[in-house]
C-alpha cells in the first residue's frame, strides 16, 4: 500500500511554495507520492483563471525535478463545475482504492475542512490529513481539530499530522501581480515556468 498525497489547488500559477511543500513531504516519507490537484472551476473564486491546460503544463514543468514522485492531476477536468474538493477527492479514492489517501493542505485550509461540502459523508473518515506550517524546524506530530457548529465548540476527531517546512513567502497572487506590473517573478516560479507565462502572456492584466 502506497501513500499517495494529494494538493488542491488552482496553481494560477504554481510557485516554489508549492513545490517546497510537495518535496519536504516527500523527504519525511510520509507520502510515496504527491498529486498536484489542479482545480479546473473553483466555485470560490471570482476572477476566471489562466486556461486550465496552461497552468497544468506550468505545474509539469515546476514539479519536474521530483520525478516520478510527483505528477500533475487532472482529475476535475471530467467534471461540469461547481466542483467541490470532496468531488476530486473521491475520484482519488476510486483511482487508488489499495493506498491510502492523504489530504496535504497548510494551516488555513486545514482549519476549514470541516466546513467543506460533504465532509461528513464524503471526506471525514475516508482519507488522512497532513497541515503544513510554515517555519523552519522539522515538526511531525498529531492533533484533532476543533471547529464551531452554530458558535459551539467541537471537535472533528480528525487525526491531523504536522509537518514544518522552510519558510517560503510566496503566493499566486503575488506573482499575478509582478507580472501584471512588468516585474519579473524570478525566482518565485521556476524559469520553465516564467517561460510558459511569457509565451502565452499570461496575467498581464493582473
Amino acid at each position: 500500500m502506497k501513500k499517495i498525497g494529494l494538493l488542491l489547488g488552482s496553481f494560477d500559477p504554481v510557485h516554489i511554495a508549492h513545490v517546497n511543500i510537495a518535496a519536504c513531504v516527500l523527504n519525511s516519507g510520509l507520502c510515496d507520492k504527491v498529486l498536484f490537484v489542479v482545480a479546473k472551476h473553483n466555485p470560490w473564486k471570482k476572477v476566471e483563471p489562466a486556461p486550465f491546460e496552461l497552468r497544468c503544463k506550468m505545474v509539469e514543468a515546476a514539479i519536474e525535478p521530483l520525478g516520478n514522485k510527483a505528477e500533475v492531476c487532472r482529475f476535475e477536468e471530467e467534471f461540469e463545475p461547481p466542483v467541490y474538493s470532496y468531488i476530486p477527492i473521491n475520484k482519488a479514492l476510486e483511482t487508488y482504492p489499495e493506498d491510502e489517501i492523504i489530504l496535504i493542505a497548510g494551516s488555513d485550509t486545514i482549519e476549514k475542512i470541516p466546513h467543506w461540502k460533504n465532509f461528513d459523508t464524503h471526506i471525514k473518515d475516508k482519507v488522512k490529513y497532513i497541515e503544513v506550517l510554515r517555519g523552519f524546524e522539522s515538526l511531525i506530530e498529531t492533533k484533532p481539530i476543533p471547529f464551531e457548529i452554530q458558535g459551539k465548540a467541537v471537535c472533528t476527531y480528525m487525526e491531523v499530522t504536522v509537518l514544518e517546512t522552510q519558510k517560503m513567502n510566496a503566493s499566486s497572487t503575488m506573482v499575478r501581480k509582478m507580472v501584471s506590473n512588468g516585474m519579473n517573478p524570478y525566482p518565485y516560479i521556476t524559469k520553465e515556468v516564467l517561460k510558459i507565462i511569457q509565451d502565452n502572456e499570461l496575467y498581464k492584466n493582473g
